[in-house]
């Protein structure tokens, strides 16, 4: 069996509560039919293994390819792990992909669990930017995600802030919190995203009451469990 053949894509719905809510955006998680989670223990070996990790890739492209083409006025967001970022074969896939830049947007995720050996993208801050850029120039737009958590900080944010055009705040780091207290450091974050002239998207969204809260508070743009995943869009 071919060990791709237990991986399916899922599209989350990126909404605007302020619009008609029509799904026209959405972010493409990656997921394994055996557990219905991210495939952590395959994105190690993909890691450490530049042939597994080039045909993947191939995999990924055709995957996503094929949705695009079926639905050419969507928006996909993708997420790349600093250590992906990187690699010579994702700047491969990326150049391949950029005839469907207008349609992208790149996701710096912050999880960094999956892998052993990690990119510390604060101590490479020259490297991370002219990699942003690079993203940029192929004509893609680019997100950082999970901003406040980990190396995803304000520091990196405010060095970089030049190079993204969205910025996510996951509500999923904070569930034990209280909103109350959470909601001050949200609203810090959507000022500098609206100083700077960036999106700002809320993640985590999991009940219609969290996203009512947020839409009284004006965080529109939202993601989460609330709406439900397209599993297999094409």
């Amino acid at each position: 069996m071919n060990i791709f053949d237990d991986l399916y894509l899922l599209f989350q719905p990126i909404v605007n509560t302020e619009s008609t809510m029509d799904f026209n955006e959405f972010e493409i998680l990656l997921r394994t039919h055996e557990t219905n989670s991210f495939p952590e223990s395959l994105f190690t070996r993909l890691m450490n293994d530049e042939g597994l990790y080039i045909n993947y890739l191939d995999w990924f492209y055709k995957e996503i390819k094929k949705n695009m083409d079926a639905f050419p006025k969507y928006n996909f967001s993708l997420n790349l792990f600093p250590n992906q970022i990187t690699k010579e074969a994702t700047w491969k896939f990326l150049n391949e992909l950029k005839s469907y830049s207008s349609q992208i947007m790149i996701e710096i995720t912050e999880h960094i669990k999956p892998f052993q050996k990690q990119v510390d993208h604060m101590n490479n801050q020259i490297d991370m930017e002219s990699y942003l850029i690079k993203m940029r120039g192929l004509g893609y737009q680019v997100a950082l995600d999970d901003i406040s958590t980990g190396q995803n900080n304000l520091e990196f944010v405010l060095n970089n802030i030049e190079h993204i055009d969205t910025m996510k705040f996951t509500l999923t780091a904070f569930m034990d919190a209280q909103m109350e207290d959470v909601k001050d450091f949200i609203y810090a974050w959507k000022h500098v995203a609206m100083r700077h002239g960036k999106r700002f998207i809320v993640e985590g969204v999991e009940n219609e009451e969290i996203s009512k809260r947020l839409s009284d508070s004006g965080f529109t743009y939202q993601q989460g469990y609330y709406w439900p995943f397209i599993k297999d869009m094409c």
